[in-house]
């Protein structure tokens, strides 16, 4: 298992969740419409698959809503 921060909560990840990627997979989300920031460097969506968890990491997803009045 790795630990990370996602949010500001400690979670513990499954050994088959190795990068961004598969973080999203793990959550059931799309990167569409939304920013990760690892360890607070903004990850470019074609960088997802490439960049690996590691122990202890501090990830932030943050989702855009449309609206307004």
């Amino acid at each position: 298992m790795t630990l990370i921060y996602l949010n500001g909560s400690e979670t513990s990840l499954p050994k088959k969740v190795k990068t961004l990627h598969d973080l999203y997979t793990h959550l059931s989300l799309s990167p569409r419409g939304r920013v990760l920031e690892l360890n607070q460097n903004i990850i470019q969506e074609k960088e997802l698959s490439t960049r690996y968890i590691q122990n202890k990491d501090y990830v932030e997803i943050i989702q855009f809503m449309g609206g307004g009045a």
